[in-house]
């Protein structure tokens, strides 16, 4: 039975926070202006077999206040950028140059957790320039070739919040 990425991904983020917390005083890379794993998303995402949604800070903004009162408002008002990517139907020829690409760009950055479940695959990194701030979150599934990029100042503390208050709900 094949996993579906995206809930895959929002059962997994509890987690995250969790080893965020644990793994806090880990310095890994420090993205600048932009990061690596979204220049990779730049550079495949207009290529055929490939689909991909990059949210820049002025609708991260617009998405904020219209999800409010939504559940994960929480924890979007942290986030300045967001991609999404999927290489899913790609050729094999390009599945494996941006499989090569992204473990170029992920070099660096801190593994906080790797799951396989039958088929599916799953790893999520995180980029952390201080022992209190996660700058950037990416999940990656390696069987579907998808990522989704989290990129803000996303306060350990309260990811740890939010995923107290999730897991008592």
């Amino acid at each position: 039975m094949k996993t579906n990425f995206v809930s895959l991904c929002l059962k997994v983020l509890l987690a995250v926070t969790v080893l965020c917390q644990v793994s806090a005083p880990a310095v890994s890379a420090k993205p600048g202006k932009d990061s690596r794993v979204m220049d990779v998303i730049r550079k495949y995402g207009r290529c055929d077999g490939v689909g991909s949604i990059t949210i820049g800070p002025f609708l991260m903004g617009i998405a904020r206040k219209a999800a409010s009162d939504e559940e994960g408002a929480d924890f979007m008002k942290y986030l300045n950028r967001m991609a999404i990517f999927s290489a899913e139907e790609a050729d094999s020829c390009l599945k494996a140059d941006i499989s090569a690409d992204l473990a170029k760009a992920l070099d660096g950055y801190e593994t906080a957790m790797e799951m396989k479940d039958g088929e599916d695959d799953m790893a999520i990194y995180f980029s952390m320039p201080s022992d209190d701030i996660v700058s950037e979150m990416v999940l990656v599934s390696g069987s579907e070739l998808a990522v989704i990029l989290m990129i803000g100042d996303m306060p350990v503390s309260e990811l740890k919040n939010i995923a107290a208050e999730a897991m008592a709900d």
